[in-house]
């Protein structure tokens, strides 16, 4: 048990947690009235961290490693998809959530088309939100364990407390300022730890290209076909479109200043998330030559276990609180979307309306405080899966395909509505029967069913909708005033 990289590792995290709520509480920032997208106020720094980090988490730290034993240096494509990602969210869909002026994706889906599509991607942003948080606080178990060598469970709700810290007090604008100190920090260890990785490595990474001679397809990004078939394909689908319109990208450039200050975040956010994941792959094939390669466990828990073992106590304490700060991000923002879409969109809407935003605050912040509770109950409980991410993600793509052709084609209320009930049922037929194997697409490939059926579903409705109405673009043109959030109106 290695106790004092435990210490350590939560040290470093209260500390900039803690440091950046009490500055902001001297600025009385944390006393504004919008906890949701901090009264609409992020610049482009706070913006770029919080994008780029609530991107990168388990999917990078266990599923890079994993990926890497698998496909090996095509692994990376899960990092090129990402980095697409965060391009599409910050310049093509995030301006128009931010120009629009609603705090989360399905308000913007109601009034585009209606409450009833606003309900329905309600559930998909929430399911896929509440996998991701699962997820990502079973990684900070993992982390916990490697440590420690004590269950997840442990490491679960450790990493859930810190997750409520840093999300309780400030909300968004709380969560921007965490990150940008936390990537800094993360980027600068964990760039150390794979310079001193070489040292470690008997032979250094000589010894790691030589180890990967023996299977020289795995030293190739572009691979082989049958990686193509059963990896690549489905993890560009689903990585490049689904955080176009998932819930957290969609709240976070709800916060930024302006148009302008997401475009000019994208440029930060891309090469932060996209380094990070480099580093991660690098970090496990060094590890995949040493003895921890043998020990039980997936490729991400021998990559820590190696970090834990092998460096010294405050870079393996430093590393760790990085894999951590990744993760907790993620966590963070996951709570504050569920609890916004809960209160503001359901809550607000149909029950509680006339609520002022004091009041929604209030509600907002006990809505976290019960999804983190569940939330770590379920991570402990439920088992790990390394493809989970990518098939979580893969969700949101029907919404993505609604989102481009109605803001520049047609919007259907009929075809929105039957597109994600359709879609949602195709994708359980999908994970749960023999149909992948029917076309030949065994492997984490919903994505690639999802992407025709749900671009196949919307138009052909819409083209039957005799109802179908013009571009949202066309119609904010033309009169502003129907199309964006009640307080912008004019």
């Amino acid at each position: 048990m290695h106790t004092s990289v435990l210490i350590l590792t939560v040290i470093f995290e209260i500390i900039i947690i803690g440091g950046v709520t009490f500055v902001l509480n001297k600025r009385s920032s944390l006393k504004g009235e919008d906890l949701a997208t901090a009264s609409r106020s992020l610049p482009a720094i706070a913006i770029a961290a919080t994008q780029a980090l609530t991107c990168l988490g388990g999917g990078h730290i266990m599923g890079m490693p994993g990926n890497g034993s698998a496909f090996g240096v095509a692994a990376l494509w899960y990092v090129i998809a990402s980095g697409i990602m965060i391009v599409l969210m910050m310049c093509v869909s995030g301006p128009w959530i931010r120009r629009l002026g609603f705090s989360n994706i399905p308000d913007m889906f109601t009034k585009m088309f209606d409450k009833r599509t606003g309900i329905l991607i309600s559930a998909f942003c929430c399911s896929s939100c509440f996998g991701v948080l699962t997820c990502e606080l079973q990684g900070v178990g993992s982390v916990v364990s490697a440590i420690t060598g004590s269950s997840i469970a442990l490491g679960v709700l450790i990493g859930g407390i810190i997750g409520l810290l840093y999300v309780i007090f400030g909300g968004m604008e709380q969560i921007g300022w965490v990150n940008v100190f936390n990537a800094i920090f993360m980027y600068i260890g964990v760039f150390i730890a794979v310079l001193y990785l070489n040292g470690i490595i008997e032979g250094g990474w000589t010894t790691v290209n030589e180890a990967y001679a023996a299977e020289p397809w795995k030293l190739e990004l572009f691979s082989n076909g049958e990686t193509w078939r059963v990896f690549i394909i489905g993890t560009l689908v689903a990585g490049m479109f689904n955080q176009m319109v998932a819930g957290q990208s969609g709240q976070i450039s709800a916060s930024a200043k302006n148009v302008n200050t997401l475009r000019k975040a994208a440029i930060y956010a891309v090469p932060m998330n996209a380094i990070f994941g480099a580093l991660m792959l690098a970090l496990y094939m060094g590890t995949s030559v040493t003895d921890y390669a043998t020990i039980p466990g997936s490729p991400g828990f021998q990559t820590m276990s190696m970090v834990v073992g092998e460096l010294p106590v405050w870079l393996a304490a430093w590393v760790m609180a990085a894999f951590a700060a990744a993760m907790l991000s993620t966590v963070a923002v996951q709570l504050l979307t569920l609890a916004t879409i809960f209160v503001q969109t359901i809550y607000c809407r149909y029950w509680k309306k006339g609520a002022t935003m004091k009041m929604q605050n209030k509600y907002i912040r006990i809505v976290i405080f019960v999804t983190f509770l569940f939330g770590t109950a379920m991570g402990a409980i439920l088992p790990e899966v390394s493809a989970a991410m990518t098939w979580l993600f893969a969700w949101m793509l029907p919404g993505c395909w609604m989102f481009i052709f109605g803001i520049w084609w047609k919007r259907s209320k009929a075809a929105a509505f039957w597109s994600l009930l359709i879609c949602g049922i195709f994708n359980c037929f999908w994970t749960f029967t023999k149909l992948p194997y029917v076309f030949h697409l065994e492997g984490n490939n919903n994505s690639i069913g999802l992407l025709v059926v749900s671009i196949l579903v919307y138009v052909v409705i819409t083209a039957l909708d005799k109802n179908a109405e013009g571009p949202f673009k066309k119609l904010y043109i033309e009169n502003r005033n129907a199309c964006v959030a009640d307080d912008l109106v004019k």
